[in-house]
């Protein structure tokens, strides 16, 4: 059994590595369904139908020295450019389990930490990609 927290996430955009990322949300295989009826009071059958990757959001803590000048110019690239997420398990002593989760997509979405001068939580940066191609 694993713990939420027993994954490392690696990020690579227009093959510049990224490094490591401490959320990760999405990337769920889904598919379309179309069902038949047959005549004569049938049972339905399924047949199934187009494939399709959701969405993949990373995050991490913003940390200016390494994140300001990189949120700024992937910003700039948002729509365009491709990127990799790999989701990698790893058993209790951080080591490495079977294959990573791998998604490849479009960065679509670039957002800077929010701001609000009454709070103190941890500021956080976020991609998110739109997925395509085969499911890794």
């Amino acid at each position: 059994m694993a713990r939420q927290d027993e994954f490392l996430c690696t990020v690579t955009v227009e093959g510049e590595k990224l490094g490591v990322w401490d959320k990760h949300d999405g990337g769920a295989s889904t598919a379309q369904d179309a069902k038949y009826r047959p005549g004569g009071l049938g049972s339905e059958v399924s047949r199934g139908g187009p494939k399709s990757v959701d969405n993949v959001t990373v995050g991490r803590e913003y940390d200016p020295s390494r994140d300001h000048v990189l949120s700024r110019r992937l910003g700039d690239m948002a729509g365009w450019a491709r990127g990799t997420i790999a989701l990698q398990p790893l058993d209790r002593n951080k080591v490495p389990f079977g294959d990573p989760f791998v998604r490849n997509g479009t960065l679509i979405k670039v957002t800077p930490p929010n701001y609000d001068s009454n709070a103190s939580g941890i500021a956080m940066f976020e991609l998110e990609f739109s997925c395509d191609g085969k499911v890794s």
